[in-house]
């Protein structure tokens, strides 16, 4: 599994935007294939002390895959101090994670969930599957008028793996207003080794 790579530029967010945004555009890429720290709720105490010093005022980190990142930071190199950015540094992420809780009370939205985490992108796996599911058609005619439900399904379960599968299912679980999404967490070095639990088998809430 290929390390994505963190790197760090100085400089204004909206003229890095930009200059990604024109990176990306002339290689007819789609504007996924970089993300921006700070559109992902980063968990900084999850990073490493030395990529926590880069962090500071004015820097922004970017995540780019191990094939995009050198000609993006060659880039930023050559045309980045023409619009006021620097690169500051670059540190590899072997892994990244993050948590999902959610509680709904309509079936659609249930199987919505259930459908993007059955598809978890290649190198992303499942870990602390546990969801429950309550139906109980005895409230279906008093719903609209207390607070309780005739369905709920509960779920919490941790994405962890590739940076480029943990990313793509994030985004897709961001799209479900019920689903609370916790900071994405970043590891570098070794990657640890863990019993998975795969979907297919969920502890029950």
């Amino acid at each position: 599994m290929s390390s994505w790579a963190a790197i760090i530029v100085e400089g204004a967010e909206g003229k890095l935007r930009a200059f990604v945004a024109g990176f990306l555009a002339g290689r007819q890429l789609p504007s996924t294939s970089v993300a921006f720290g700070c559109d992902l709720r980063l968990e900084h105490a999850s990073l490493t002390e030395r990529l926590r010093a880069l962090l500071t005022g004015g820097h922004h980190l970017l995540l780019a895959p191990p094939e995009l990142a050198p000609a993006l930071r060659e880039a930023i190199a050559r045309g980045g101090p023409d619009v006021g950015l620097h690169a500051a540094g670059q540190h590899d992420i072997s892994e990244a994670w993050f948590d999902i809780d959610a509680t709904v009370y309509a079936r659609d939205v249930a199987q919505t969930i259930r459908g993007v985490l059955a598809a978890v992108p290649h190198g992303a796996r499942l870990e602390a599957y546990e969801e429950h599911e309550e139906v109980q058609p005895e409230y279906k005619a008093i719903e609209l008028y207390t607070p309780v439900h005739d369905y709920r399904y509960r779920i919490h379960v941790r994405v962890i793996g590739a940076v480029g599968g943990v990313l793509a299912i994030r985004r897709e679980l961001d799209r479900i207003e019920a689903v609370q999404l916790s900071p994405l967490h970043l590891r570098d070095g070794p990657l640890p080794t863990s019993a998975s639990q795969e979907p297919g088998a969920p502890r029950k809430l």
